[in-house]
């Protein structure tokens, strides 16, 4: 990186429809204007996007004449693809220009952190919405405007900031804004530094200003609205923030720093409306979702499937898309939203058994992997059956896959196969664990879930397991851990859910007046590697999860805007999984989690146990100590249904105002009072005293728990 970056250009520079000097309209900071061309080149040399040049941070910022425009363009369009419509080139140029110009202004590269330049992984496929989004973020880096992004997940806004900062080679800070955020994060504020001590540090937003940095403020409309119109002098013209807070310094802006902001409509769960000032002091910015032939664009440049094919995944993606929007699937439970993300995914798999059998057959893989994608989030038969439709009509019914494959897990010490995929067994371990107690029986409903958490976890997927109550989906989690040897960290969360406590804060060391930072658990478990699991994560505020979007997102790290704006990365081993229960009635204090949030997990419908005989065969091994514990099993199994059939009916607790959920768990403990009395009281016995205190006793009227007792006696005589 060159020791001199370049921050300014004084003079004007001729454009289309805009005579230099004339307008009012200046050259920005890093800025020129030329013709109507487009060209996004890199490697140093000015980017020029649909009628926009932004010379790089990383060179001194120059005068371009219209030949050399011409001569760029040139060498640039003889690799574009000669069938596009629109015109599009990436130039790679070793011999851009040098020359500074004379009215620049330069600092020592000391003070340039690198660090913050969004990397390659950052570069887009230029499609003709990506490249008519970065010309519309370029007039606003031109003009100094302040750009808000609005669109629906998965659009790219935050994706296409980055990489127009990726081409400019300018550092880009980014902070996911919340229900939480406080002004200390954004502005500064007093707090402890290595000694403990208080100590002035700068917000996220101060320091973005003083370096001249990009600023993304991601989900503005998170934030409390009085958080946001602290920044409305910096947003104005003035471009300047007195700190009150220290003793009214005025900040000034430098002039290479740009503000972007992104948010998703406020019909999204947790989002607020932005005032009518706020969004004034913004050039507003809507961002569809790409187009289908787009996608294919894209998809082309991650894989080697025929044209056809990629054409066929992207009509399948927007039929489902589609259905889903307009409540066609999925209408009684919840919102599932689809987005490019799952096309990534969906070919990331596909590449992965591509590469691994090179002799597969493609079709099954395609409609198997499209299943976990899209299908296995439906909760209802009726939905998955209108996706495996879909498949049919897309892809032929002569590309399905087998069905009712049986689910093996085997084991050599250093892998652990489950299904098709192998996970490397953690050599180092450590002391979260789980214990072999966290063994499950191996039943063919609970191994098929397994096979697609495993799935997520070598491709590097959030995990969401959605299901009712006891199903399992913590358990399952712990025996994967279990299984692969890998710390899992469990955090319950709830309404009184705060970020200090997954991300960290400043604690009490003992000492008055000294305080001491302390990581969350998330925040501990990126640094180690360890795996987490966010429970019940529903019942927390949708504002305060989106602090995490950066993490689940491909950057895998978060900004502890609370300490110093320190930038986490994520361990390589680093693992998240969430569970819930459906946001409906039968789950008290259940939200919907915002389309944005939701979107960034592989999400799975996990039933839990369903086959009466998989039920029975996991009592049995409950009461393996238990004598005749296989006959006594059974019974219990039995009744556990029949009862559950009429409570259903109404025949038992029509009375009661609670509703009743029967699960493995109260086979669990009916089997732990078989294993404590049946020696002393004996089989029946104990079999008819069991029933009464697990079912019976929660039940407040007398004839509903009599009629509880005598089907109880009903399934003994009868077993």
């Amino acid at each position: 990186m060159d020791s001199i970056r370049s921050n300014m250009i004084s003079g004007t520079v001729p454009s289309a429809g805009i005579p230099a000097g004339q307008g009012g309209v200046k050259a920005n900071p890093g800025v020129n204007m030329p013709g109507d061309s487009v060209t996004i080149s890199n490697s140093g040399m000015p980017v020029q996007d649909g009628g926009m040049i932004l010379s790089p941070s990383s060179t001194p910022s120059v005068d371009a004449s219209a030949q050399q425009v011409q001569n760029n363009t040139s060498q640039a369009q003889t690799q574009a693809p000669a069938a596009e419509s629109f015109p599009r080139t990436i130039s790679m140029v070793d011999d851009a220009p040098k020359t500074a110009h004379s009215g620049a202004e330069t600092k020592p590269a000391s003070q340039y952190d690198e660090s913050y330049v969004p990397g390659k992984s950052a570069e887009l496929v230029q499609t003709k919405s990506t490249v008519e989004n970065l010309t519309k973020l370029a007039r606003s880096v031109r003009l100094s405007e302040n750009a808000l992004l609005v669109g629906p997940t998965g659009a790219g806004k935050t994706a296409i900031v980055k990489y127009l900062a990726h081409l400019t080679q300018n550092g880009l800070r980014r902070i996911n804004l919340n229900d939480m955020t406080d002004i200390t994060e954004i502005i500064g504020g007093f707090k402890p530094n290595q000694q403990g001590r208080p100590e002035w540090h700068d917000g996220i937003v101060v320091e973005s200003m003083k370096k001249g940095q990009w600023l993304l403020l991601d989900e503005v409309n998170l934030a409390d609205p009085a958080i946001l119109e602290r920044l409305n002098s910096l947003l104005d013209d003035d471009r300047s923030l007195i700190l009150t807070e220290k003793n009214n310094e005025v900040v000034k802006a430098h002039e290479n720093f740009r503000c972007f902001a992104t948010m998703n409509p406020s019909s999204y769960a947790g989002r607020k409306k932005l005032s009518a000032a706020m969004m004034n002091r913004f050039h507003k910015v809507w961002m569809d979702g790409l187009e289908p032939s787009e996608m294919v664009e894209v998809l082309k440049a991650k894989s080697k499937l025929p044209d056809k094919t990629l054409l066929q995944m992207c009509m399948f993606h927007q039929t489902i898309a589609d259905m889903a929007e307009h409540k066609q699937i999925g209408k009684k439970d919840g919102n599932f939203p689809f987005s490019l993300r799952d096309m990534q995914k969906w070919i990331k798999r596909i590449n992965h058994y591509k590469e691994k059998d090179p002799n597969a057959d493609v079709g099954k893989i395609i409609w198997r992997e499209a299943r976990h994608v899209y299908e296995d989030r439906f909760i209802r038969e009726a939905d998955r059956a209108i996706v495996e439709d879909t498949l049919k009509l897309t892809f032929s019914e002569a590309n399905k896959p087998a069905d009712g494959v049986k689910t093996l897990i085997s084991e050599n010490g250093k892998t652990v196969k489950i299904g098709d995929m192998d996970l490397n067994v953690n050599p180092e371990g450590g002391a979260f664990v789980p214990s072999a107690k966290a063994r499950l029986v191996s039943i063919d409903s609970t191994n098929k879930v397994l096979e697609k958490m495993a799935k997520c976890v070598n491709f590097d997927e959030p995990v969401l397991l959605v299901g009712p109550t006891a199903a399992g989906k913590t358990a399952k989690v712990k025996y994967l851990a279990n299984l692969t040897n890998n710390n899992l960290r469990r955090y319950n969360l709830s309404m009184q859910t705060d970020t200090t406590e997954f991300i960290g804060g400043f604690k009490p060391t003992g000492v008055p007046g000294e305080y001491k930072w302390s990581d969350g658990i998330l925040v501990d478990a990126m640094k180690k590697g360890d795996w987490v699991v966010l429970d019940e994560i529903n019942l927390a505020e949708p504002a305060i999860l989106e602090r995490i979007n950066s993490l689940l997102d491909g950057d895998r790290s978060l900004v502890l805007t609370e300490r110093e704006n320190e930038r986490v990365e994520a361990h390589p081993n680093f693992r998240v999984f969430a569970t819930m229960n459906p946001a409906t009635g039968d789950y008290g204090g259940r939200k919907e989690l915002s389309l944005a949030m939701r979107n960034r997990f592989s999400e799975i419908w996990d039933p839990g146990v369903t086959d009466t005989n998989e039920t029975t065969d996991i009592v049995k091994v409950f009461m393996k100590k238990v004598p005749e514990g296989d006959k006594l099993a059974s019974r219990m199994v039995t009744f556990q249904t029949e009862l559950a059939k009429k409570v259903e009916s109404k025949e038992i607790g029509a009375k009661q105002r609670e509703g009743f959920v029967y699960t493995i768990r109260n086979l669990q403990r009916w089997s732990e009072y078989m294993k404590e009395f049946t020696e002393e009281a004996g089989a029946q016995q104990a079999f008819l005293d069991g029933a009464e205190h697990i079912y019976a006793s929660e039940i407040a009227d007398k004839a509903d728990r009599k009629a509880i007792a005598d089907l109880a006696k009903t399934i003994w005589e009868t077993k």
